[in-house]
């Protein structure tokens, strides 16, 4: 169970107390369930080098030390180039998000590109919801939907559950409509300025390859259900830009 957790400027450091069902467990097995992106060797890495140890007994601070209930460990993640964002072999300078609307409950920003909604993966200190929980000195910033990484745009934030849950409830129920930007180069047969994509999308490749989704027809029987909307606003003999409307959360 988490109980504390803070981002600092280069490093961000979690506790967690062991629970009773947990009680006799091995360290790399506890940190495993927290650390769900790293492998087994990077958490017996992090073990050797004691950025995850239990800080509240006196105890060995090996992979296969057990834990007991109510144990505290500490996990300490440092902040590395691995989130570095290039763009034709050029660092890329990270814009911070801009507030559009805030209260007591809500927040509503501009999420600049190549910033996370919120941690996941390789991706922990530049997050919207991260940025937030420091600048306001909250405990949690909770995220209403999400915005891609790559993708800039106006994304609520919830600074209490109850607020979150209620507007996480009017997305899925479609009382809440998106429009992206989108500009793409022009096919040759180009020629409707309003359109409906139902093509099904789908993954077919796991691991790296699973951010590759190709389209399936939309009587297949492969792929997910998508619907999405696009209207030409302005084009000219190479590119068009237009608007998107996603009728499902899965976008063409």
């Amino acid at each position: 169970m988490l109980i504390f957790k803070k981002y600092y400027d280069n490093f961000f450091e979690a506790r967690l107390e062991v629970e009773e069902s947990q009680h006799e467990i091995r360290l790399d097995q506890f940190v495993s369930e927290y650390l769900r992106s790293h492998s087994r060797e990077q958490i017996k890495k992090k073990i050797k080098n004691k950025e995850c140890k239990v800080i509240n007994r006196t105890c060995s601070n090996k992979s296969s030390s057990k834990l007991k209930h109510k144990d505290i460990v500490q996990i300490v993640i440092h902040r590395t180039s691995h989130e570095d964002e290039y763009w034709r072999g050029k660092l890329l300078s990270l814009e911070i998000p801009k507030t559009v609307f805030e209260d007591d409950e809500l927040l509503v920003i501009s999420k600049p590109p190549f910033m996370s909604t919120h941690p996941t993966g390789k991706h922990l200190f530049n997050c919207a919801t991260v940025y937030y929980e420091n600048t306001l000195g909250l405990k949690t910033i909770h995220s209403i939907h999400r915005l891609d990484r790559e993708t800039s745009g106006v994304l609520l934030l919830g600074k209490n559950p109850n607020c979150a849950n209620m507007l996480t409830t009017e997305f899925e129920n479609t009382k809440v409509r998106k429009c992206y930007l989108w500009i793409s180069k022009k096919g040759p047969n180009s020629k409707s300025s309003s359109f409906i994509a139902k093509e099904r999308l789908y993954a077919p490749y796991d691991g790296l390859k699973r951010v590759i989704v190709e389209a399936r027809d939309e009587n297949s029987n492969e792929g997910k259900y998508a619907e999405t909307k696009f209207h030409v606003i302005s084009e000219n003999a190479q590119f068009a830009l237009g608007l998107a409307f996603p009728k499902t959360g899965r976008t063409h």
